[in-house]
């Protein structure tokens, strides 16, 4: 679960190359989903969902640049 996590915040960072976006990084966010399960485990579904949502933001924004580019 961690490596997706990370490689899907890695490929995101290397799709801003071609339609940069205003949103950070979701490497930060990433990281904190592999240190919280050691920490404060029910706090876990919460981290996940908030990555999924910056995720999501992020794709939503390139794919809306990818769109106009056309």
């Amino acid at each position: 679960m961690i490596a997706l996590n990370l490689g899907t915040a890695e490929i995101l960072d290397r799709m801003r190359v071609a339609y940069p976006t205003n949103r950070p990084s979701a490497k930060t966010i990433a990281l904190v989903m592999s240190i919280v399960p050691y920490v404060f485990y029910p706090a876990m579904p919460f981290v996940d969902y908030l990555f999924d949502k910056h995720v999501e933001g992020i794709a939503a924004d390139m794919q809306a640049q990818m769109s106009a580019a056309r």
